[in-house]
C-alpha cells in the first residue's frame, strides 16, 4: 500500500535564511530544521533523513492530509474554513485506524451529524434507555491556517513534493 508523505526537494542550506533552525539529534545522529509558524505551538520540521516534512499539527496525517488539499486545490473544490476568536481555520476529517483524510465539506457535515447523533445515542445509554453506541473511526478536527504558512512558501519555492513510500 502506498502511502503519501511531503518530501522536501530544496536546497537544505538555504533554511536558515527562512527562519529554520537547525537541531542535531543525537538519538540515531538524526538532523532536523525546524520553523515555529506560532509561538509555541505550530511547528514545521524538515528532517534530513529522507528529506521528510512533518507538522506538528498534522502528526502521521500529513502526508493524506497534503494529498487531499493538493487535490482539492488543483479541482478548484471547496474546503471549510471557520474562524474561532480570531484564528482561521482549516475543517478536515480524519481516520484514526487508517490515517486517511477528508476536506471535502459534504463529509465533514455527514460527520458532524453523525457525531450528533452519537451524542444523543451516549447520552441515551447513560439514562439506562439504551444500548451502548459505537464511537466512529473518524474525527472532525481542524488546523489554524498560519499553521501551513510555511508549506505554503516552500511550495511556491519549488521545494514540496507528495511523495510516496510502500507501507507493509
Amino acid at each position: 500500500m502506498s502511502v503519501p508523505y511531503l518530501k522536501f526537494t530544496g536546497d537544505f542550506s538555504q533554511l536558515k535564511s527562512m527562519g529554520f533552525e537547525f537541531c542535531k539529534l543525537f538519538a540515531g545522529n538524526r538532523m532536523q530544521w525546524s520553523f515555529e509558524n506560532v509561538k509555541h505551538m505550530h511547528y514545521t520540521r524538515i528532517w534530513k533523513a529522507a528529506s521528510r516534512i512533518t507538522l506538528d499539527d498534522l502528526t502521521n496525517y500529513e502526508g493524506r492530509f497534503f494529498e487531499a488539499l493538493f487535490k482539492r486545490q488543483k479541482d478548484d473544490e471547496p474546503l471549510e474554513f471557520h474562524t474561532l476568536a480570531g484564528t482561521n481555520y482549516l475543517r478536515f476529517v480524519k481516520n484514526i485506524h487508517t490515517h486517511e483524510v477528508s476536506l471535502c465539506p459534504n463529509f465533514i457535515a455527514e460527520r458532524r451529524k453523525a457525531d450528533e447523533d452519537f451524542m444523543q445515542r451516549a447520552s441515551e445509554y447513560l439514562d439506562g434507555k439504551g444500548p451502548e453506541p459505537i464511537r466512529s473511526e473518524w474525527e472532525i478536527t481542524s488546523i489554524e491556517i498560519a499553521a501551513l504558512a510555511t508549506i505554503g512558501e516552500l511550495r511556491k519555492k519549488g521545494w514540496v513534493e507528495l511523495a510516496y513510500y510502500e507501507q507493509k
